[in-house]
């Protein structure tokens, strides 16, 4: 048995009482996609056949991840019957209940029947009561775009450092301006300030399973950057993440959608996001949101992306994302704006 096979089976026969007389050679490993942490699907011919295991890497806990806030936010949604529930962990695995699912295609987000159903589950998401598992109810951005936040602090030491290549620094010194303080006000100035909901925050197609035999229910797990937020971010995310697919298996490591987000479904969302609601909100104040909302998601994953790179061993291409998220950010404010 090598260290890896024990690895496996020692969390699988402490946390899964069901499995605990399995041996390495009872176990089918597959590793999904994942650019945060390695999650593996295990299977077994024993009850249940299938649990998900996640192995969590330390880059960015801390920072933008709290493992034990998002632990308890897991049991919290668990209990709401939103997402899976788990077996057990330590501060670096998780074993988690496997759903049986179709994963979300980029092409599948922006179809009517299905962003009905991410809809419908997104407002229920968004009434979710964690104020028993958030000691910090600070706003996302709230916190992150402070003066001399970690968050910042941290980006900008990194862009300035020594970990990358010529060409690489070349291609973050383009981009420096994004970062800085001038920026960060203009951000500030537009951040929505009413409307604070908990939020899932990285709503993406691999992160929303479509339920069998029907395909009438959603699922969304993945909570680790899960906090408060306001409400326009998870839709504007969840558009924005419609046209990026992470199943390239070549350099960059993923796929991107040129050109702007198709407005007229983006409108249909958050009129049928109301109506599911139930909530008296205004339309135009929630479009206005998620247009604001999709600056502050590709500021927050590119500045995601510059801390992610050179720290861990994960396939992908940081760099590379990062400039398309800078790219599509600046052509959106000037969309928005009327300027860069």
């Amino acid at each position: 048995m090598n260290n890896i096979d024990q690895f496996f089976i020692s969390h699988i026969q402490k946390f899964v009482p069901s499995w605990s007389h399995l041996q390495c050679d009872d176990l089918r490993i597959t590793k999904t996609i994942g650019i945060t942490n390695k999650t593996y699907i295990i299977e077994a011919d024993a009850t249940p056949s299938k649990i998900i295991f996640r192995h969590f890497g330390e880059v960015g806990v801390g920072l933008f991840l709290n493992r034990e806030q998002e632990l308890h936010i897991a049991r919290q949604v668990a209990k709401c019957k939103m997402g899976p529930h788990f077996y057990g962990h330590t501060a670096h695995v998780r074993l988690e209940e496997y759903i049986e699912n179709e994963v979300m295609s980029q092409e599948s987000m922006k179809d009517p029947e299905t962003y009905t159903l991410v809809a419908q589950t997104l407002c229920k998401f968004h009434q979710i009561d964690v104020s028993g598992q958030m000691n910090d109810r600070t706003p996302l951005f709230e916190k992150h775009l402070q003066e001399n936040s970690d968050f910042l602090l941290q980006v900008r030491e990194k862009v300035c450092s020594n970990l990358f290549s010529e060409d690489e620094r070349s291609i973050l010194s383009n981009m420096a301006n994004w970062f800085s303080d001038e920026e960060v006000k203009f951000l500030q100035s537009v951040l929505p300030k009413d409307d604070i909901v908990f939020s899932h925050n990285d709503l993406l197609a691999n992160n929303i399973l479509l339920i069998p035999p029907n395909f009438d229910k959603v699922v969304f797990i993945d909570f680790e950057y899960s906090s408060y937020n306001f409400r326009g971010f998870d839709i504007a995310n969840y558009f924005n993440e419609s046209q990026f697919s992470y199943l390239n298996p070549n350099p960059p490591y993923f796929y991107i959608e040129e050109g702007m987000i198709d407005e007229e479904i983006l409108k249909d969302f958050v009129k049928v996001y109301i109506e599911k609601s139930g909530l008296d909100l205004d339309y135009q104040t929630l479009l206005h949101q998620v247009y604001i909302g999709q600056l502050f998601s590709h500021f927050f994953w590119a500045a995601w992306g510059i801390i992610m790179a050179k720290s861990n061993d994960i396939v992908f291409d940081y760099l590379a994302f990062v400039e398309v998220r800078y790219h599509k950010y600046y052509q959106l404010k000037k969309h928005l704006f009327g300027k860069k």
